[in-house]
């Protein structure tokens, strides 16, 4: 399930692991909250290629060149007060995020 503040670009088998089953826990997702818009995997035994790109407050999942997921956070990734604090610092601030899809 996910929890504020933990954000995980999911990596798994579709077809064969028991989360590639729910849309909002397959591939490129962000795991349990938005699916993405479209399955893009490659067969197994080939390699898929992912990007997270963080720019300000959007995030962009990317799965073998194709965007299927995006979001915006609360907070800017970039501000520099965010590169000076430490990691409690952070952590408490993380936990304190929300985002909404776009």
């Amino acid at each position: 399930y996910y929890r504020p503040g933990q954000y995980e670009y999911q990596i798994l088998d579709n077809d064969l692991h028991r989360d590639g089953k729910d849309p909002r826990t397959n591939a490129a997702s962000l795991y349990y909250a938005f699916a993405p818009s479209e399955d893009v995997t490659k067969p197994v035994g080939e390699w898929n290629a992912g990007r997270i790109v963080a720019r300000g407050t959007r995030v962009e999942h990317w799965l073998n060149g194709y965007l299927v997921a995006q979001y915006e956070l609360d907070f800017d990734y970039s501000d520099t007060k965010l590169k000076r604090m430490n990691k409690e610092q952070l952590t408490k601030l993380l936990a304190e995020v929300s985002w909404s899809s776009r």
